[in-house]
């Protein structure tokens, strides 16, 4: 464009040497340049830069048709989300209130819809920038918003990704993502699928592959995830070892389950004398039990555990807890007590806590729950593992009893993903009668205020903003927190509002 050569002419010179003069170009830019007063100089030649520097980036003629290459977006069949819906989710792409952007991509999503054209960009800019939302994004994009994403290399985790070319070719989150589908619908497509590049993958891949072996995970993978215990990797074959952990059928746990009896001996109690549990760890890891994902370090969770502690507690929690209940006829709290007074019991606690994560026992988690400390490292997956109706059960009775700081009590309230009414109001009135004679804004407090209003249900909005102790002479520096805290509450109802009445 010749004015935009004028123009960096003239400030290369300087206005000094050269008077801020061009030729004008015809047509609308020309008519906006002769508009322009002569003023200073340097500021009449800035100001008229930044006119042709803004028509260079957006001015110019609509193409006839499409671009070269370019196909048409096809035509959406389904509604868009309303103008009220969209409003929030504009505030949301803003960082207003983004962390319940997963809430209302659901709501939307159920409710059948799709995002509004012009909120579609920042959507998907947006599912770039976190991981986490790229599923539930997807779900609400529309024909529009699978066009803009194939058009944009930054966004093709919003594209459905099929076939044996984009295993062969594509990047690492293309073929996670493939593998992934064909997993969820085509288990043994997508192992034979893996299998055929598993010897070039490079060992970070492999690994991240291998977990998606979970979903559907079934003894027809065990075959090959024998073989994978022999990698050259140490992540990778424990990464197996793990899978073939959850498979109380497998070689693995056979062999395992043989090595943990060998540790373990039951004395049945009589008359005064109550049952006992006694272990007797091995004296050191061997080439096997290293195979079979047994480590010979410590992860720094269990920094308690001394070094055989800690090998005995990863051969026993690869058994199925419930082997135990019927190798002894006891059900799980008989057999925890009866490890009360061994010496090794954390080794005993650690591996049955393991196991029952594992293997989803109910029964077994209910038992450690009652019988764990208040501190101990996977409460929360212990109380998130239960079913819905008994974790908020759990919950409730621990806040009955319990003060709200307590650290189980904390890990509980952040594994409820959803609260019920009687849950969100036992837990306000605690948080009020704790914030009267609170003597500082303690932030075990605060963490608790900020799960309440994120996974309490919405429709106590209003009666969650009375009764605070707004009288109370510890209150001053709770007011703003609180006040910041319920308007996040307010935005959820107001957010679910207008889904429901777009």
């Amino acid at each position: 464009m010749r004015i935009w050569q004028e123009l960096v002419t003239i400030a290369l010179v300087g206005t000094a040497q050269q008077p801020p003069q061009w030729e004008t170009p015809r047509g609308p830019l020309g008519d906006t340049l002769q508009r322009l007063v002569p003023d200073e100089p340097a500021t009449h030649l800035l100001t008229a830069a930044g006119i042709v520097a803004l028509w260079r980036q957006v001015a110019r003629a609509p193409d006839a048709g499409a671009p070269a290459g370019v196909e048409r977006c096809p035509a959406d069949v389904q509604t868009r989300c309303g103008p009220l819906a969209g409003q929030h989710l504009a505030l949301m792409l803003a960082g207003h209130h983004s962390d319940v952007l997963p809430e209302w991509l659901v709501a939307v999503a159920e409710s059948g819809r799709r995002v509004a054209e012009p909120y579609l960009p920042g959507l998907l800019e947006a599912g770039r920038a976190r991981t986490g939302l790229q599923d539930p994004i997807r779900r609400v994009l529309g024909e529009r918003g699978r066009w803009l994403a194939r058009q944009n290399q930054d966004w093709h985790y919003a594209i459905e990704i099929t076939g044996d070319t984009v295993w062969q070719t594509g990047d690492r989150e293309q073929r996670r993502r493939l593998l992934a589908h064909l997993r969820h619908r085509q288990p043994e497509q997508a192992r034979t699928l893996l299998l055929s590049t598993w010897q070039h993958e490079s060992a970070k891949d492999r690994v991240a592959f291998l977990q998606l072996l979970a979903e559907r995970l079934s003894l027809k993978d065990e075959p090959f995830l024998e073989q994978v215990l022999d990698d050259r990797s140490k992540e990778v074959h424990r990464t197996a070892a793990d899978l073939l952990a959850r498979l109380p059928e497998s070689r693995l746990v056979q062999r395992l389950r043989v090595q943990a009896e060998s540790l373990l001996t039951f004395q049945q109690g009589h008359l005064l004398r109550k049952d006992a549990l006694t272990l007797q760890p091995p004296t050191a890891i061997d080439a096997t039990l290293l195979r079979d994902g047994v480590d010979d370090k410590n992860p720094h969770v269990y920094k308690n555990l001394g070094e055989r502690a800690w090998l005995c507690a990863q051969i026993i929690a690869a058994v199925p807890p419930s082997l135990w209940c019927s190798a002894w006829d006891k059900n799980p709290a008989e057999l925890l007590e009866a490890a009360r007074k061994n010496e090794w019991r954390q080794a005993l606690w650690v591996g049955w806590t393991l196991a029952a994560l594992r293997h989803t026992d109910s029964a077994w988690v209910e038992a450690l729950l009652a019988e764990l400390p208040d501190d101990w490292p996977n409460g929360g997956e212990l109380v998130a593992a239960l079913p819905t109706p008994r974790r908020e059960a759990h919950v409730r009775r621990w806040l009955s009893r319990a003060s709200l700081t307590s650290d189980r009590l904390l890990q509980a309230l952040r594994a409820e993903p959803a609260w019920s009414i009687p849950l969100t109001r036992a837990v306000l009135d605690s948080l009020r009668t704790h914030m009267a004679s609170a003597k500082s804004a303690d932030w075990r407090l605060r963490a608790v205020l900020d799960s309440l209003v994120r996974a309490a249900p919405p429709e106590l909005a209003d009666e969650a903003t009375t009764g605070w102790p707004t009288q109370s002479p510890h209150w001053p520096p709770w007011n703003n927190i609180v006040q910041e805290s319920l308007a996040v509450l307010n935005f959820r109802r107001d957010m679910l509002r207008a889904i429901q009445a777009d």
